[in-house]
């Protein structure tokens, strides 16, 4: 994006050492400008008319994720049918999840293939 001074202040946009002479994008001025690219710039501020029908109804603190690797439940293991709690170690948040009962596997495997033997 091409912007000059005036308007990098008033949309808190960076000013850059890469500067050329010319039109600013967004005043419409004649004036030194900086060149950035447009995906370098944050979002201009928006005020609550530009959010439509979306309005802020708390302000409720959101609680930092937890990073803890061991935070989900276990995958790609095998377990037996039936419903199984997990507990992070890191922030105690308790996950319930259900392993359904796979009634015909004969499509997936036949009925003897290698070490598996399927009844």
């Amino acid at each position: 994006m091409f912007y000059c001074n005036d308007c990098a202040e008033k949309n808190g946009y960076p000013e850059t050492l890469c500067k050329s002479e010319g039109k600013c994008e967004i005043c419409g001025k004649h004036a030194m400008c900086n060149d950035t690219p447009s995906g370098l710039l944050p979002m201009p501020p928006t005020s609550s008319q530009d959010k439509g029908c979306l309005r802020k109804i708390s302000d409720d603190s959101v609680e930092k994720p937890c990073l803890s690797n061991m935070h989900n439940p276990p995958m790609y293991m095998y377990l037996e049918p039936g419903t199984y709690e997990w507990t992070c170690p890191s922030c105690g948040k308790i996950t319930v999840f259900s392993v359904p009962s796979i009634t015909n596997n004969n499509g997936w495997f036949g009925k003897n293939k290698g070490n598996i033997t399927i009844k």
